[in-house]
């Protein structure tokens, strides 16, 4: 009730006291002065005490303004009825002193009352906080229980599935240690065949490493014939050479022999075609490609024989040794150009026999194979080998040249290999040799067939001796 001094019913009722009081004081008034009878008012008069009532007012019954309406009929329920000697103003002053004191205590009540409710409220917002956190630290403390919860029946059945696992496991390795019991005299022979083939194997493989050395030994034998046929090889190209500048020597010699004037045309009657080149400088004439070496001037003509006859002798003595010595030079590059044809289609078949058995030595995963492979290279090899020394022996391959006359000339000197030599290279340059020979040849057909034409116009029942 106390909380309730300020409110709106409180001063309702306070001011409906007030009124009441004031119109009580006003009809004792007028009664007295009515009746004639002057009453002196006094505060200490023996005037009934009045007690502020703080029960409920119903205002039903004491509406606003209604009391001075019916101020005759109806009596102040709040005013005391006993008979007193205390006058009206005492009352009203000693009632109005206490209301006020009961006023400004319930004030401070109402203050007091109102700095408890703040503080209160303020904790009970606090303890809302709090109470709402205790309520999401319980609600995830259940939800962490549940997942505990399943996880521990998860580690249940896991526990179980395991036990299950691990009895059936040991039931296994009961059979397995019989199993192994029984099969331990059957491993323990096995183990002491096995070591006995391992101890067989080991010996043959030393075999094996030390046949693979002797192999490795032939290899470098072999590439050492090979360096020798990369020699011959060099010779046959140095003779080659020699045999191109006596074949432009000799194509010289006929030129200059066709293109310088002679007594002997004139004095046959041969019309020999117009040259418009020169002669060659510096080149040997056709007297000094005949075999005696003695010049036709200084020669005598027998007794028996007239000028012309004499002329004419010289002149098919010389062709005939003209012709001789192109036949000899024809047989002579067709020999050299067959042997080094040859032996460049050896050397490239021996090259790629070592490339491919280097190949297939690299692609064999054991060392049994690569023996196997290394003896079968060997044996190919050597059966090479054996061919060209059996083509040596026989003449079909030379490292000496030929000279034009027939004799042997000593290899030259200035044609060293250093390191391997590019057959490719040296096959397209005997490619080109070849067809600068075969041009060469075919000029001395030209030659050939124009010293048959001039002898058949000098003498047409003559034969000619190459023909």
């Amino acid at each position: 009730m106390s909380e309730n001094l300020l409110s709106d019913d409180f001063l309702h009722r306070t001011r409906e006291y007030l009124t009441r009081r004031d119109e009580a004081l006003a009809r004792e008034v007028l009664t007295a002065s009515q009746s004639g009878q002057q009453r002196p008012l006094s505060v200490h008069s023996s005037s009934p005490s009045y007690a502020f009532d703080a029960s409920p007012i119903r205002r039903s019954h004491t509406p606003k303004g209604a009391s001075c309406h019916r101020a005759e009929f109806d009596d102040p329920a709040l005013w005391p009825r006993s008979s007193t000697n205390r006058s009206a103003a005492g009352l009203a002053s000693d009632s109005d002193n206490a209301l006020v004191q009961a006023l400004r205590k319930s004030q401070d009540r109402c203050q007091n009352l109102l700095l408890s409710k703040e503080e209160l409220a303020g904790r009970l917002s606090e303890a809302t906080k709090e109470l709402q956190k205790v309520s999401d630290d319980r609600q995830r403390l259940e939800h962490e229980a549940e997942h505990l919860r399943r996880e521990n029946h998860q580690l249940r059945m896991e526990v179980t599935e395991a036990e299950s696992k691990s009895s059936k496991a040991e039931r296994e390795l009961k059979e397995l240690r019989q199993c192994s019991e029984k099969d331990d005299l059957l491993s323990r022979e096995r183990v002491t065949d096995l070591q006995t083939r391992c101890d067989a194997q080991q010996v043959r493989i030393r075999d094996l490493e030390v046949e693979l050395r002797n192999i490795a030994s032939d290899s470098t034998a072999s590439r050492a014939d090979l360096h020798h046929t990369s020699s011959a090889v060099i010779e046959l190209m140095a003779e080659r050479n020699t045999i191109e500048s006596f074949l432009v020597e000799a194509l010289s010699a006929l030129q200059s022999m066709y293109q310088e004037p002679r007594g002997l045309d004139h004095d046959l009657g041969i019309a020999l075609p117009h040259q418009t080149r020169q002669a060659a400088t510096g080149q040997r004439s056709t007297r000094s490609l005949t075999r005696n070496g003695v010049p036709r001037s200084k020669r005598s003509a027998p007794g028996s024989l007239s000028a012309v006859g004499y002329k004419r002798t010289q002149y098919r003595a010389g062709t005939s040794e003209l012709v001789e010595l192109i036949t000899q030079l024809e047989y002579e590059l067709a020999e050299i150009s067959m042997d080094f044809t040859s032996m460049i289609s050896r050397i490239r078949q021996d090259q790629e026999l070592v490339e491919e058995a280097l190949a297939g030595l690299d692609e064999c995963p054991g060392v049994a194979e690569k023996v196997a492979f290394a003896r079968d290279w060997t044996d190919r090899l050597r059966s090479r080998v054996m061919t060209t020394n059996d083509l040596s022996a026989s003449g079909l391959t030379s490292s000496y040249s030929r000279s034009p006359d027939g004799s042997r000339r000593p290899p030259r000197s200035d044609f060293a290999m250093e390191g391997l030599v590019r057959w490719n290279d040296e096959r397209n340059i005997f490619i080109n040799s070849t067809k600068s020979l075969d041009a060469k040849l075919d000029q001395l057909q030209k030659l050939r067939r124009v010293l048959r034409t001039r002898m058949d116009l000098t003498d047409p029942k003559s034969k000619p001796m190459w023909s």
